[in-house]
């Protein structure tokens, strides 16, 4: 039953999910192979296979073989909003725009604040692109195959990312990907999990994407999922209200759409869920002027 409320959340928006207290221990019972979903107690495996994290220094965790849900508190949504005034700017150095996204990437490399805050993993995952691009995608955070692979949107859901530009006309180095967050947020035990950010990793996060944004000077921004979405624009109106229209940030037109590992756990079906997300991508085609066909414009539409 919890795949399908999951997907339900999803739907709507959703992508963080509140939890108490006791149901947080059982989660972590569950994760841990203490007790399985009836609250049944299962033998402990012996120490010696238990999974070593990167988090505290150790090796880096084995390959997932597919995407996992994100379970954890809401990161906005009614939560106080990260204050950044206080918060240090990165001054990248160069004269090009390539050199001075190098310069950022090395800054963020060595930023003091993100190894202060202590909840970060180690792999930075800067961004993927040409500094040239037109078009801008921001996710969240970095999962395990980012972090494995030093590059945003790898892995299943890079894969769904590059099926939707494909669409669109476009393709993977066309385009621009970064993260608000440089580094994967840090559990105990982490393989393929993940967790939201705080709301101090995000504040401190937040200029490296501004200073992408200025650097880079793309037409059009996607921020990609609720969470991302409420960060970038500071606004914890509902996904719904926000991905219904136009915002600006730091000057460039800012479309919000899911972020495509929702097509991971959408039901194979879900046309009707499948064409929003297409009419985001039909929307900011029209806004960058890329030609658009009569085939474009009928995707997963129902068939008469």
């Amino acid at each position: 039953m919890l795949l399908p409320y999951l997907r339900q959340l999803l739907a709507k928006g959703e992508t963080h999910l509140s939890v108490t207290t006791e149901a947080r221990e059982v989660l972590r019972k569950m994760y841990k192979g203490e007790i399985n979903l009836s609250g049944e107690a299962r033998a402990r495996k012996p120490a010696a296979a238990q999974a070593k994290t990167d988090s505290g220094g150790g090796p880096e965790p084995k390959q997932a073989t597919q995407a996992e849900p994100m379970i954890a508190r809401p990161t906005f949504g009614g939560a106080a909003k990260p204050k950044i005034e206080h918060v240090a700017k990165p001054v990248p150095q160069g004269q090009t725009p390539e050199e001075k996204l190098a310069s950022l990437r090395d800054l963020a490399e060595h930023w003091p604040a993100f190894r202060d805050l202590g909840s970060f993993r180690k792999t930075l995952v800067f961004s993927a692109g040409p500094v040239t691009a037109d078009l801008m995608l921001i996710g969240e955070v970095p999962g395990q195959h980012d972090e494995q692979k030093r590059e945003p949107f790898a892995g299943p859901a890079g894969e769904k990312l590059e099926q939707i530009l494909k669409a669109m006309g476009l393709s993977r180095d066309r385009v621009y990907l970064t993260n608000i967050c440089k580094f994967r947020p840090a559990l105990p035990g982490q393989t393929s999990n993940n967790r939201p950010p705080r709301p101090e990793e995000i504040a401190h996060s937040l200029p490296f994407v501004l200073s992408e944004i200025e650097i880079v000077q793309p037409k059009v921004i996607i921020a990609l999922g609720a969470a991302a979405s409420h960060a970038l624009l500071h606004n914890s109106d509902s996904f719904d209200d926000l991905r219904s229209k136009w915002h600006q940030v730091n000057g460039v037109a800012t479309r919000v759409s899911h972020h495509p590992s929702f097509l991971l756990l959408a039901d194979k079906d879900a046309l009707a869920e499948k064409r929003k997300i297409w009419e985001d991508m039909l929307v900011v085609m029209e806004k960058l002027g890329l030609p658009i066909s009569d085939k474009q414009k009928g995707f997963f539409l129902p068939k008469k």
